[in-house]
């Protein structure tokens, strides 16, 4: 009887027994504790959220010794172990002489491990931002066997890597263990939290990638122009899902058109089906108007065929040419019938299709001057 009070007083005096039913009940309603004062984001398991001195932030109820199974709940001895305040030894620092939570490790285990069953296990945790989900800290991270979440977390670190401080669940190097419903995965070579509900890297599951142009909504991956995913090859285009293969308004590529008298093959546009015509282009000193699709095969584009088979120059100064690009590698216009020399300032010369394509002139690789 005498040893039953004794054991009694003990638990009321360091609190133990208070930890031990705010523990219940963080446990049950994790985000906060089921009061004021309110911590956004929440509080992840085994925190509460708890206002000190030092303001209002999610306190670690399972090892902090100021708050040890609840809010403002202190240990006299200065430990708090898996919730519950523990007696000390004189001499070690305020740590138990086995530095764990009531194990039989023999030999002792150090100051900076605790004592799990008869193995020593780190309570310095695993390098921070580092992949430690196989290292034995992670599996008693919050105290022996209670384990961070593989899926939440990456390691069970010191926020920070300071050599002192409780380590605890955290995913990389700068944030805790994710939120429910978010999952911790590795991303550009560092762990960080992803919504696999929006995510479009990782949409419905780690690595998931949607297409391209495609979006994540509710954890599955869709093309907006569609409503539904594209399967089957199809691309998301802003038409809907098309294959890429075979039409001639995205042939390849989402937007591009194939000419006229020409289709998609393969995703290449062909002429007669067998021969890719040359795209008009446009450089500082020269321009090429390409060929056209006429009657199954490619042919120049000149003044009998300009921007169109048969299309033919008529105007005595009109030649058939583009507009010779001021700026590189700005796209070239379609060829048309025209003056050579055009207005404006600085003025606009036009290259003749068919010619030298020397400096803008003649169309003969001359000067543009008699």
């Amino acid at each position: 009887m005498e040893m039953y009070e004794m054991n009694v007083a003990w638990m009321q005096r360091t609190g133990f027994l208070a930890g031990f039913f705010a523990l219940a009940a963080g446990i049950a309603g994790c985000s906060n504790g089921g009061g004021d004062p309110q911590c956004d984001p929440a509080c992840p398991t085994f925190y509460m959220c708890c206002s000190a001195s030092d303001g209002i932030a999610c306190r670690d109820i399972v090892n902090d010794p100021n708050n040890c199974g609840g809010c403002g709940v202190q240990c006299p001895s200065g430990i708090c172990r898996e919730a519950a305040c523990v007696p000390g030894v004189q001499g070690d620092g305020g740590l138990p002489s086995d530095g764990g939570s009531g194990g039989d490790c023999r030999p002792a285990c150090g100051s900076t491990e605790r004592c799990c069953g008869t193995t020593c296990v780190s309570r310095v945790g695993y390098a921070l931002g580092g992949d430690g989900r196989s290292d034995p800290s992670f599996d008693s991270c919050n105290g022996c066997g209670i384990a961070c979440d593989e899926e939440r977390a990456s390691a069970c670190s010191i926020p920070g890597g300071a050599a002192m401080g409780a380590p605890r669940c955290m995913c990389g190097a700068i944030q805790d263990q994710c939120r429910e419903g978010e999952l911790c995965v590795s991303q550009a070579g560092s762990f960080t939290c992803v919504s696999t509900s929006n995510d479009p890297r990782n949409c419905g599951a780690p690595g998931n990638a949607c297409a391209m142009n495609e979006s994540c909504i509710g954890g599955a991956c869709q093309c907006a122009s569609a409503g539904v995913a594209c399967t089957g090859g199809t691309a998301c285009c802003s038409t809907g899902c098309v294959d890429t293969m075979t039409d001639a308004a995205n042939c390849g590529s989402c937007g591009n058109v194939c000419g006229a008298g020409e289709t998609c093959v393969a995703g290449q546009c062909l002429c007669g089906g067998t021969e890719a015509c040359d795209r008009p282009t446009s450089g500082t000193f020269g321009a090429s108007c390409g060929e056209i699709c006429c009657d199954g095969a490619c042919v120049t584009v000149d003044e009998a065929n300009c921007g169109g088979c048969g299309t033919t120059c008529t105007g005595e100064e009109d030649i058939c040419g583009v507009p010779l690009a001021i700026i590189p590698g700005t796209p070239a216009e379609p060829p048309s019938c025209g003056p050579e020399l055009g207005g404006g300032f600085p003025p606009t010369f036009r290259t003749a299709c068919g010619g030298g394509g020397g400096f803008p002139g003649l169309g003969d690789g001359g000067l543009p001057f008699p």
